[in-house]
């Protein structure tokens, strides 16, 4: 059984709107450890739905929540919880919350080829597909968008040089595996900048990843439709890991807010305390922004 700590959860707790019979939407559900919290907290959930991709997550997240009636479990990308809501009938949801991060059990699922610690097939899919997989675009894109995808969703510095090595290399064989690309890049980067805390590849992995699942276009979407739903006094929570991600959150919350029907919660991101990084590494970049809906 993988295992997984849920980030910033007794912040997720503490600040969700959870009234008699409320209704939450978990947009991402993972192996369902923010659920928990959520349900043992509060007994009188009415509804709650958790929508993911990832079929095994969802498989262990049911044995999870076996105990659970009210838990109602969707695959389907969180883009699509909005009309997956409206054709069921539920106009009025009191807690929305979205945990941007992959899993530990997608990360650690040497298979899934999201990480360069494991010689695994170039997939990276949250659906685990071998549809569009990160070895097809890897093979295929043009050099300019690579570089602009380096760039914007990888935010890294040596995205050109790093594009030029990708391309060089495919042109002799085609890129397959994650220590493939993991050597590339490595070797793309300045002989003085391969020895620093963070590896060389993992910007390009984190771009790779983001790029093809879309994940950018989902989350946009999402922003837009979601906290339509929102009953008075409901609020939206998010988690990123990223800068560009927290940039779009920030950015929608603060339109939101200038509409006058919304209040944002969070004037700065909550992070996580000491003791939660001593514990749980891998919860070091994640910022969580609140916005509440004050009105119709």
């Amino acid at each position: 059984m993988f295992t997984h700590k849920s980030v910033l959860s007794h912040e997720v707790l503490h600040n969700a709107y959870l009234p008699t019979g409320a209704v939450v939407v978990d947009g991402t559900l993972g192996l369902g450890g923010h659920a928990i919290s959520f349900l043992n907290h509060k007994n009188d959930i009415a509804a709650y739905y958790g929508f993911d991709l990832d079929e095994k997550a969802l498989i262990i997240a049911k044995e999870k929540l076996i105990g659970y009636p009210c838990v109602h479990f969707v695959q389907t990308n969180y883009s699509e919880a909005a009309k997956f809501l409206n054709n069921h009938g539920v106009t009025a949801v009191d807690t929305i919350f979205l945990d941007l991060g992959v899993s530990s059990m997608q990360l650690d699922d040497a298979s899934r080829g999201f990480s360069f610690r494991f010689d695994s097939p170039l997939n990276m899919r949250l659906d685990g597909s071998d549809i569009d997989t990160a070895k097809e675009y890897i093979n295929t894109v043009d050099k300019e968008e690579l570089i602009e995808v380096l760039v914007e969703l990888g935010e890294e510095q040596y995205a050109k040089r790093i594009a030029e090595f990708i391309i060089e290399n495919r042109d002799k064989k085609p890129i397959e595996t994650t220590f493939e690309l993991k050597d590339i890049v490595y070797r793309a980067y300045p002989v003085h900048k391969r020895f620093g805390r963070v590896h060389p590849a993992t910007k390009t992995f984190q771009a790779l990843r983001i790029v093809v699942n879309g994940e950018l276009t989902s989350l946009i979407k999402s922003l837009d439709e979601l906290p339509n739903l929102l009953s008075p006094g409901g609020r939206m929570m998010v988690i990123t890991f990223h800068s560009l991600e927290d940039r779009i959150v920030k950015h929608k919350f603060k339109t939101l807010a200038e509409e006058g029907k919304y209040k944002i919660l969070t004037k700065k991101p909550i992070v996580p305390g000491e003791a939660e990084l001593l514990d749980n590494p891998r919860a070091r970049s994640s910022k969580l922004r609140i916005i509440e809906k004050t009105h119709e």
